[in-house]
């Protein structure tokens, strides 16, 4: 199980204009670029694109420029991750906002694990960003390869404020991962705080 998200390649990420310019945030370079015919989704020798590079450093205005220009929200790098994860994991906001206004099926894209950008959000904690996606209709109950959802990571995790919120979006503490363990049975590690939360929610 991964606990974070990362450009693969680091340095030698980028081979095109494009992507060097979306890195740096340059927003009138980028949108030169493509103004001049650049590929919106040229990729990297590792499979990332424009987008995903500015999703994952946060440069919202790049990414809106990006996805003015068509660029594909769809498209995963060869670690399968997409813009919108790279954007959930980094908790940028705005970048989330735009690429879900301009694609709302990236909501449903799962990494190899099956992890969806609810259960990332929910794992780093990240309770606005957990929201953004539960509004625009994310599935508080989704599994993942191995069966847990999104209350399991944040309760694990001890993030009340995430588990507080899956709650009231309809979170079932009750689902079991395919190792038995429920909400309850994680958080009982964690703290009290949690239990009286998922306790409360059982009743």
């Amino acid at each position: 199980m991964m606990t974070c998200l990362r450009l693969e390649g680091g340095r030698r990420m980028s081979n095109t204009r494009l992507i060097e310019a979306a890195t740096r945030g340059e927003t009138l370079t980028v949108q030169f670029l493509l103004d001049q015919g650049e590929d919106v989704d040229a990729r990297d020798e590792e499979g990332q694109t424009a987008l995903m590079v500015a999703s994952f450093k946060g440069e919202a205005a790049v990414v809106r420029e990006l996805l003015r220009h068509g660029a594909n929200p769809l498209i995963k790098n060869r670690e399968d991750y997409s813009a919108l994860l790279f954007a959930v994991v980094n908790n940028h906001m705005e970048s989330v906002e735009a690429i879900l206004e301009a694609c709302p099926q990236a909501l449903d894209e799962k990494e190899r694990e099956g992890w969806t950008s609810l259960m990332w959000s929910a794992v780093m904690g990240h309770a606005a960003i957990a929201e953004t996606l539960l509004n625009h209709g994310a599935d508080p109950n989704g599994k993942s390869q191995d069966g847990t959802t999104a209350l399991i990571l944040a309760s694990s995790k001890g993030h009340a404020d995430v588990v507080s919120l899956l709650l009231d979006h309809g979170a079932d503490p009750c689902l079991e991962n395919n190792k038995g363990q429920t909400a309850f049975s994680v958080a009982e590690v964690c703290g009290c705080d949690i239990v009286r939360l998922l306790k409360k929610a059982m009743k």
